[in-house]
């Protein structure tokens, strides 16, 4: 997150994804050992995420989807059918396994995110939004904020538009995480969900341990390139955060240092491996466009990278980008964006994240200084947002490994959810292609095209698609 900026940022709103009652489908790559495949042309385009990930221990196989939580809520025209899977044979070696540490993951902690299958969290940092603000757009949790003006991490949620914790506590289904106690010393309720102690902790460590119990800040050992906490510190301070309370899950947030494309530039693989278990939730940023001069399908790559080093046994998020870095030239387009979003999203991520570079996400006329037009970006993130949020109870589903390659250079995710498989798909490459997919089974019938109105013939478990450029994304129900 650290990279500050006083900008502002908006986000997309989306038609809700309307699905069949009763049956969603879901059809995606599955990659290496996990359930996501990045499909390309020629040899095994995962290769690179498999020497990455290295020995990741992914979760049981399943013979079933289960259903986990309360009953999603219903969008405009329909909803996912919350009812036991029914009894449907699956193709010939395709396997399911559960999402990075199950489907009721934060039903461990007393406080914390939801459980249920309806629920995928889109945090922000920071904002100048107010909780309903954020939430109209699809938002439902605060990442904590630092107070820049008096140099620490405030133990209440506060920024200009006073959003404490009575705030988040005032706006239903809203969340936020913090540094364990108020000024109080008194605990915080259920709508703080997780627990932080600091940001970019593997470069950043010496400015990050404000407002914290001793038992925590004691161990905020700076060494390495920018006064990172070395691995025993890190390691240290997580058993003291779990200590401290217990009653809520960890989350780390890690940079450049860490997130090195598996180069073990300051930590090793098993230290980066021993500090994810550390963790309940694991978030990075990266920002490919504006830090790296890259392209918006690292983002797939370095969920890849980071779900590797966490084994496949807990959530990870990363955050999007949204504007310039610290006055610099690179604009992100609303489609850039919105992309990173769908990078993060089929490469395994259980969450998604925006860096509000702009200060007040909520804004509806901000236009990247005239690099696109005015409410663009809050037109699209809101939008993305929704439809990830209807799709949720598919993206909490089983991974389908197995079921689905592609013939272009296109990164897959294939889901199970309700006796139906679902395909999502976004190119890891620039350019238009044409893309062939083959389904395991051989199965006829039509793909639905969610969101966009048509339908593609599958014949013999095949069917071909275009994708216009980078930035398109297509979700397929199998129907």
């Amino acid at each position: 997150m650290g990279h500050k900026a006083t900008h502002r940022i908006s986000k997309a709103h989306i038609r809700l994804f309307a699905v069949i009652a009763g049956s969603i489908l879901l059809v995606g790559a599955a990659l290496g050992a996990a359930a996501h495949f990045h499909g390309s042309g020629g040899g095994d385009p995962a290769a690179k995420a498999k020497a990455i990930r290295g020995a990741a221990v992914p979760s049981a196989s399943l013979t079933s989807s289960p259903t986990a939580g309360a009953s999603p809520s219903p969008s405009p025209s329909a909803s996912p059918s919350p009812s036991a899977d029914p009894v449907t044979p699956l193709p010939a070696g395709v396997l399911l396994r559960q999402i990075d540490g199950g489907a009721t993951y934060f039903a461990k902690w007393k406080n914390g995110f939801p459980s249920a299958a309806s629920f995928l969290p889109i945090g922000v940092y920071p904002s100048q939004g107010s909780p309903s603000q954020l939430a109209a757009e699809g938002i439902n949790f605060f990442t904590p904020m630092r107070n820049e003006s008096a140099g620490t991490w405030c133990p209440v949620w506060n920024n200009a538009n006073g959003n404490d914790m009575s705030g988040v506590d005032a706006q239903p289904g809203f969340y936020a995480g913090g540094t364990f106690y108020q000024s109080s010393g008194q605990p915080w309720g259920q709508r703080a969900a997780f627990d932080v102690f600091g940001d970019e902790l593997d470069g950043n460590s010496a400015n990050w341990f404000d407002c914290l119990p001793s038992s925590i800040s004691s161990h905020n050992e700076s060494v390495g390139n920018g006064g990172g906490l070395s691995a025993s510190a890190f390691e240290a301070a997580e058993a003291a955060s779990h200590a401290a309370d217990p009653s809520r899950p960890l989350y780390i947030q890690t940079t450049v240092t860490f997130m090195d494309g598996g180069k073990d530039y300051f930590y090793t693989g098993s230290q980066k491996t021993a500090i994810c278990t550390g963790a309940d939730i694991f978030s990075f940023d990266m920002y490919p466009l504006v830090m790296r001069d890259g392209h918006v399908w690292d983002m797939y790559d370095q969920i890849q990278e980071a779900r590797g080093y966490c084994g496949d046994s807990r959530p990870v998020m990363a955050f999007a980008e949204m504007d310039h870095m610290d006055s610099g030239s690179i604009y992100p387009q609303p489609a850039q964006t919105a992309a990173e979003v769908w990078n993060a999203v089929i490469g395994g991520a259980r969450g998604i994240e925006y860096f509000d570079q702009y200060s007040n996400i909520a804004e509806t006329g901000y236009n990247g200084a005239g690099h696109y037009g005015a409410g663009a970006m809050y037109s699209a993130i809101r939008s993305t947002n929704a439809q990830v949020t209807a799709l949720a109870p598919v993206i909490n589903a089983p991974f389908a490994e197995k079921y689905v390659s592609a013939s272009g250079n296109v990164s897959v995710m294939a889901k199970y959810y309700n006796g139906h498989f679902y395909v999502f798909a976004i190119p890891h490459a620039s350019g238009s292609q044409k893309v062939t997919f083959t389904l395991a089974g051989a199965p006829g019938g039509t793909m639905t095209v969610l969101n966009e109105n048509r339908t593609v013939p599958v014949s013999g478990g095949r069917f071909t698609d275009s994708f216009a450029n980078e930035n398109t994304v297509h979700v397929y129900e199998l129907g």
